[in-house]
C-alpha cells in the first residue's frame, strides 16, 4: 500500500513495481550494462589514431555481450601514441536526502599505478566536479568491482565521466580498459549517524556533518 509502487499478487507472491511518480524514490537510479541504448545518453570524446572510447561487443565483457572500451578494437591494444579521452554519461538526476552507492566492473590490461595510463571516474555537476575513483595497482587482466559512496550527490544532477590518459606512448601494447555493469543504488532513506565521523564518504571534495541523526553533505 505504497503510492510509489504498483502492488500485485502474482503466483502467490507479492510483486511491487516502482512507479515513475514525482517525489517517489527509485532504488536503482542507474543500471548500465551496455546491452542497449542508455536512457541517459553517452558522449564519447577525445582519443587519438584508432584509440577511442567505444562500445565493443563479442570481446571482453562481464555480462554478455558488450562493454565500454578504450583502445584500438582492430589491433587489440591502445598503442596509438599519447592519447586521452572521456566517456561521459548523463545527466542523471538523483533523489535528495537519500543514501546512494555506485558500483562498476573494471578489466585492465594497462600499466599499473595511478600516473601512467591514468583511469579515473569523475562526478560532475553544474557547479563543480570531484574524483570518485582512481586506478591504482589493481589486478591486471581480471574483472574487479569498484564501489563508492555517492550520498554527497543526493539531490543533484550528475554526469559520470570516465577519463583515460596514457601520458606517454610506450608500453601500450596491452588490450586497454573495459568497463561494464555500472549501477547506482539507493536505500531510499537518509544516511543515519551519531557523529560527524559516521558520515565520512572518503572524498576530499565534500564536507560532511551529522545533523539530527542523519548525514548532511556539501558537494561541488
Amino acid at each position: 500500500d505504497d503510492v510509489c509502487t504498483l502492488d500485485t499478487c502474482v503466483d502467490g507472491g507479492c510483486l511491487y513495481d516502482i512507479q515513475d511518480i514525482e517525489g517517489c524514490c527509485e532504488p536503482l537510479p542507474l543500471e548500465e550494462d551496455f546491452e542497449g541504448t542508455s536512457p541517459f545518453g553517452w558522449s564519447l570524446q577525445g582519443g587519438g589514431g584508432q584509440c577511442t572510447w567505444q562500445f565493443l561487443s563479442g570481446n571482453q565483457s562481464k555480462s554478455p555481450t558488450t562493454a565500454l572500451y578504450y583502445g584500438n578494437a582492430t589491433a587489440q591494444n591502445y598503442n596509438c601514441g599519447i592519447t586521452s579521452g572521456n566517456a561521459v554519461l548523463g545527466p542523471i538526476s538523483l533523489q535528495p536526502e537519500v543514501e546512494l552507492s555506485f558500483s562498476a566492473q573494471v578489466w585492465l590490461d594497462t600499466e599499473m599505478g595511478s600516473f601512467y595510463d591514468k583511469l579515473q571516474l569523475r562526478g560532475k555537476t553544474d557547479t563543480g566536479s570531484g574524483t570518485i575513483w582512481t586506478k591504482g595497482f589493481e589486478t591486471k587482466k581480471a574483472w574487479f568491482e569498484i564501489k563508492a559512496d555517492l550520498s554527497a550527490f543526493a539531490g543533484r544532477t550528475i554526469h559520470l565521466d570516465w577519463y583515460f590518459d596514457t601520458f606517454d606512448g610506450t608500453i601500450n601494447d596491452g588490450k586497454g580498459v573495459f568497463i561494464d555493469d555500472m549501477k547506482i543504488t539507493s536505500t531510499c532513506a537518509a544516511v543515519p549517524c551519531s557523529f560527524d565521523s559516521d558520515c565520512s564518504d572518503g572524498f576530499t571534495f565534500t564536507s560532511e556533518s551529522c545533523e539530527s541523526g542523519t548525514c548532511s553533505y556539501s558537494a561541488p
